[in-house]
């Protein structure tokens, strides 16, 4: 991606600040294909890419008004793009740890699986007991949204309709609660 100023960039952004839904949809043709392809170079071959850049694109357009000219355009998308790389990035270092510890009802463990080694219990048990204390350290409202996501897998849209919380606050206050129980089970990311 080059970083240097557009004026046209520049044009179709006031607009987009303006409400002209025209040059939004220019603004999206125009950087789609670069952020899909640094999505891609960052994740590596995952089918989070799609999301990834949707997002990124929510994020741009959701924040237009507060894009001040002080950097170019591009340079804007890269940074909301990679801090959500940087947030799929932490997201997928907690499930590693979360997932097997509390899995699915549905799942069912056969006995030439690894994970029925009365060693592999234990540390299983031990690892969970450490993630159930770190989560009880979390504010209430942090723990909540964490355990819905998480560990009950329940979609954003639902998180934000049982705590009577809006999508953006779900989403803060998981990234919080990720943020923090990271912190406090860094030995454990180092494991893995």
């Amino acid at each position: 991606m080059n970083l240097s100023r557009d004026v046209e960039t520049d044009k179709l952004i006031r607009e987009g600040q303006s409400g002209n839904s025209e040059a939004i949809d220019k603004l999206i043709r125009k950087y789609a294909a670069d952020v899909h392809r640094l999505i891609y170079s960052i994740m590596g071959n995952s089918d989070k890419v799609p999301d990834l850049a949707q997002e990124t694109f929510l994020r741009i357009f959701s924040r237009l008004d507060q894009y001040r000219f002080q950097s170019s355009f591009r340079a804007w998308i890269i940074q909301i793009a990679v801090n959500l790389c940087r947030d799929e990035f932490r997201k997928a270092r907690v499930r590693k740890i979360i997932s097997p510890l509390f899995p699915d009802s549905e799942d069912s463990i056969h006995s030439d699986d690894p994970g029925t080694r009365p060693d592999f219990k234990l540390e299983r048990n031990e690892t969970r007991q450490q993630i159930i204390i770190a989560l009880q350290k979390l504010d209430k409202s942090l723990r909540m949204v964490f355990t819905l996501r998480e560990i009950e897998g329940l979609p954003y849209e639902e998180i934000a309709r049982i705590l009577n919380w809006r999508l953006g606050t779900v989403k803060s206050r998981l990234f919080r609660a990720r943020k923090e129980l990271a912190g406090m089970l860094s030995h454990q990311l180092e494991d893995l």
